[in-house]
């Protein structure tokens, strides 16, 4: 049994920020990939969030070639998760703490979006590290964009990940500043 998930809470404010532009299709193809964006949960299964990831995507950036939409859409996350109480404080911490400290602690703010990811960092130099993520479900543009927009978010608008490598569930970046 798969009991990878995703919190209510990040999945919703998701959902909430986009809500303008979910037109009846990409509400059609949420629903067809078991969210309802007008009935938000407490949990969700990542293989449920993660069939509804192009839905999502398409609509940020509608006719963008996947890899793109995907891109747009994590770049997107940050500003929909501040949002909620957590984000908020995620963005303070971001600001606060600053890049090298935060990405070193990468496990813990991606954990607040669900209970799965696994990260390593290793530090490759004063201004870049090295950021492996398990359990990224064959999105990786998404997780550079979430990489990028959370910090962007924060006020640090030279963050770069590189996409290093990636499989069907794994990616590694290399995060310069």
């Amino acid at each position: 049994m798969d009991v990878r998930c995703f919190y209510g809470r990040f999945v919703n404010a998701i959902l909430a920020y986009l809500a303008p532009r979910l037109g009846p299709d990409a509400r059609a193809g949420l629903v067809a990939a078991g969210i309802d964006p007008d009935s938000p949960h407490d949990i969700y299964r990542a293989s449920t969030f993660y069939a509804a990831l192009p839905v999502l995507a398409a609509a940020v950036a509608p006719g963008a070639d996947p890899d793109a939409a995907e891109l747009a859409l994590g770049r997107e996350v940050p500003a929909a998760y501040a949002g909620s109480e957590l984000g908020r404080g995620l963005v303070g911490y971001f600001a606060q703490l600053g890049v090298r400290a935060t990405l070193l602690e990468a496990q813990t703010f991606f954990r607040t979006g669900g209970n799965f990811i696994q990260v390593r960092a290793t530090p490759l130099g004063e201004r870049c590290i090295r950021l492996h993520l398990r359990g990224t479900g064959g999105y990786p543009h998404f997780y550079r964009g979430v990489l990028e927009g959370a910090y962007h978010h924060s006020g640090e608008t030279t963050v770069r990940a590189a996409l290093v490598e990636h499989t069907a569930d794994a990616a590694t970046f290399d995060v310069t500043w």
